[in-house]
């Protein structure tokens, strides 16, 4: 039997139909709310090693011109050849 050719429907296919589309609602809506806390998740691990990046730059920059403003100053012994 087809339910779609069917002139009447009997509330026993009703009722599993209602359940059956309430059940697939709700898995609908629990996935989208697990799909947006993974892309919160995703964008949060992005920020925060883009701040590694900017901080490891950040770092090297400082040490390079820390050598290049403070050079090491060799001791004079006198001679010259």
């Amino acid at each position: 039997m087809n339910f779609w050719k069917k002139s009447k429907v009997n509330s026993d296919e009703y009722e599993y139909l209602h359940k059956r589309i309430t059940e697939l609602s709700n898995l609908i809506t629990e996935l989208s709310a697990k799909i947006a806390t993974v892309q919160s998740d995703a964008a949060n691990l992005r920020g925060q090693f883009n701040r590694k990046l900017s901080g490891i730059k950040a770092g090297e920059e400082k040490t390079e011109t820390e050598s290049i403003n403070n050079p090491v100053i060799l001791p004079f012994n006198g001679t010259f050849r």
